[in-house]
């Protein structure tokens, strides 16, 4: 199986699998994490081999992909192509009866917005956890200011 691909455009590149065009990448930057550039894949099919340092080189910059885990052939693409999942990610809804351990009655839950008196302190502390818990994937590129815009 033969792969080749081609910058197309300033951030797509053309992919072809043994002579048939099976759709693009296009690269991008993700302002809150600009150490890597990231791929974004519109394929028909996914190869085995795929030469990702070739646009790795093009680019000059390590690359990165987000996507969800029902995309299995493409994280299977990946992971054969040296990347590592480095985070998942998961949204949960929970509520308070689905707790181990019972809220203590001293605790009381405040809802806030943007008005809040204390949304700033809110949004800082934020901003340190997102920073720590990013620090070792991929480093946060934004200011506190544009973060919580």
């Amino acid at each position: 199986m033969s792969v080749k691909i081609k910058k197309i455009k300033d951030s797509q590149y053309i992919v072809w699998c043994d002579e048939k065009d099976i759709g693009t990448i296009t690269t991008y930057h993700n302002e809150f994490h600009n150490k890597y550039l990231y791929l974004k894949f519109n394929l028909t099919k996914y190869p085995t081999y795929f030469p990702f340092s070739k646009i790795k080189q093009i680019e000059g910059q390590s690359l990165q992909v987000m996507t969800s885990s029902p995309n299995t052939n493409l994280i299977h693409l990946l992971l054969q192509n040296g990347f590592k999942c480095k985070r998942q990610c998961y949204t949960p809804e929970v509520t308070k009866k689905d707790l181990k351990i019972k809220l203590n009655s001293n605790y009381s839950i405040h809802p806030f917005n943007a008005n809040s008196k204390n949304y700033s302190a809110l949004c800082h502390l934020l901003y340190q956890y997102y920073q720590e818990v990013h620090q070792a994937v991929s480093p946060l590129t934004v200011s506190e200011n544009t973060f919580v815009k």
